[in-house]
């Protein structure tokens, strides 16, 4: 039962009445069920308060959390490092140690050619890591650099 600190006056009972959607004039007798109704009425009204400040909170969290893409963002495509070495045996001894993504079995060239990759390196293969049941783990592309050199990576593309 709730309490309240003063009587509910008749003008009281009338208003709160029509909230609850009854027609008749509540008695002295309706007032014990009227008030229970009342505080059901209250604690629902609470409710609804608590509700519209959780999903207000939300909004605002979620607009805080959006930013915008005017004038450039942070995103920024790049190769991942597998591996790199003077020689391509080498670079294939190099990739087979490369564990991040499970561990890598064997190697298979998939594509060669001139600027067959994905990313801004000038890949001259494309090659599979492969676990032990010949599936691939990833493909990574391979380029040469400027020191003719061999470097391996595993293209990020950033998308916006």
């Amino acid at each position: 039962m709730i309490v309240y600190e003063r009587e509910l006056s008749p003008v009281d009972c009338r208003v709160l009445s029509l909230r609850v959607g009854l027609r008749k004039r509540l008695d002295a007798a309706d007032v014990r069920s009227f008030e229970t109704a009342a505080g059901r009425l209250r604690l629902m009204g609470m409710t609804a308060c608590v509700r519209v400040g959780l999903a207000v909170l939300a909004c605002g969290l979620l607009s805080g959390c959006a930013g915008t893409t005017e004038g450039g963002s942070d995103c920024v495509s790049h190769y991942n490092f597998v591996a790199g070495s003077p020689t391509w045996e080498g670079l294939k001894n190099a990739m087979l140690g490369y564990t991040e993504r499970g561990r890598v079995a064997s190697v298979r060239t998939h594509a060669r050619g001139d600027d067959i990759g994905a990313g801004d390196q000038k890949a001259v293969r494309v090659v599979d890591l492969l676990n032990r049941n010949g599936r691939r783990l990833v493909q990574v592309d391979v380029w040469r650099t400027d020191a003719r050199a061999w470097r391996a990576g595993i293209w990020s593309q950033c998308i916006d």
